[in-house]
């Protein structure tokens, strides 16, 4: 005897004949809303960005100015370590200054400020040493390193001042001092 195929249950509905409907794709709305999502993600970004490349456009033309103001310092010092005397030297007050010493090996070393960039050279100051420079001055001291001189046969130790000022209408200014004694004292 073979058994019949059960029945469903009386309560229970029959789809054996309906198909089931299938949904793969997105609606208008959805589509549009999605893209507005988007939309406004990638505003922010953008947004983000240009301020980003705006404060590091500022800090670098800030870290150039500095260093531009450093090696005027640091090329004064290693030049006036070796040198045996001074040979001339602007007023302490004057902010264009100038200032030349003898080296030991007989040249006179030229460094003079004009416009906003330092110059220097041997005998003239015809070559560019840094740009963006607003100040430099130079004070001369006795051998004490206490009392000033513009006597340049007493001049033992320089003091050499840059002032840069900052980028981007800032309208600060950042100063830089560095002290030399002289090699030949």
């Amino acid at each position: 005897m073979t058994q019949a195929a059960a029945a469903p249950p009386r309560n229970m509905p029959q789809h054996a004949d309906t198909t089931r409907i299938s949904r793969r794709g997105s609606t208008l709305l959805e589509l549009v809303v999605a893209a507005g999502l988007l939309a406004t993600v990638l505003t922010a970004v953008a947004a983000l960005l240009r301020f980003s490349e705006g404060i590091w456009q500022t800090h670098d033309n800030y870290l150039t100015r500095v260093e531009a103001g450093h090696a005027v310092l640091r090329h004064i010092t290693r030049s006036l370590r070796q040198a045996v005397s001074i040979q001339s030297i602007s007023p302490a007050g004057d902010t264009s200054g100038a200032l030349s010493a003898m080296s030991a090996a007989g040249d006179v070393i030229v460094w003079e400020h004009s416009g906003d960039a330092v110059h220097y050279g041997v005998t003239t100051a015809g070559s560019l040493l840094a740009e963006g420079i607003n100040e430099l001055s130079f004070v001369g001291y006795q051998a004490d390193g206490t009392t000033m001189t513009t006597a340049v046969a007493d001049i033992r130790l320089v003091r050499a001042t840059v002032v840069v000022s900052l980028p981007n209408g800032g309208g600060g200014e950042t100063s830089m001092d560095g002290y030399v004694w002289l090699r030949a004292w």
